[in-house]
């Protein structure tokens, strides 16, 4: 591997909801599990936080994107180490941990589960950025999906089987 352009983050992506099973997990799951790891990682000292912070090698010039960011367990300790933190999570609680803390964190929100897109192609890319490229044949299925879609005038959801 040579540089940050040769990781191949669909396929790891992949393999990560695979072996974790987390595209399992409802939002109301994420949300109880957000307030137990707030109240162990976040709220607290913690060998876990000092260790992947210790490993980052964050500079005060940086700038960091923390996906996924639950509670803020990484992105408020980030926000004393350097430049700027945007933290993005799609689900609604942490719009609690919005309220003083706005002065180190941006927060970015999002429309929970659902295809923000208009065309199939916006189905197309959002799919592949998970999966990556689809063969010609799952290229049919998924518009046939969306065209199916479209004519009953259902929206499409993250984890919708038909």
């Amino acid at each position: 591997m040579n540089s940050f352009y040769d990781i191949d983050f669909a396929q790891l992506y992949k393999q990560h909801l695979i072996a974790y099973r987390y595209h399992d997990v409802t939002a109301e799951k994420w949300d109880k599990k957000a307030v137990r790891f707030a109240e162990t990682f976040v709220e607290k000292e913690n060998s876990y936080t000092r260790q992947f912070l210790d490993k980052m090698k964050i500079e005060p010039t940086d700038s960091v994107l923390d996906i996924g960011s639950g509670p803020e367990t990484l992105a408020i300790p980030l926000a004393r180490l350097c430049k700027q933190v945007y933290a993005f999570y799609i689900y609604p609680l942490n719009r609690l941990y919005q309220r003083g803390i706005q002065a180190e964190l941006t927060f970015l929100q999002g429309e929970t589960g659902g295809l923000q897109g208009e065309t199939y192609q916006d189905l197309q890319n959002a799919v592949e950025f998970s999966l990556g490229t689809l063969t010609e044949l799952e290229r049919q299925k998924l518009q046939a999906f969306y065209q199916q879609k479209q004519q009953s005038q259902q929206k499409i959801s993250h984890d919708q089987a038909r």
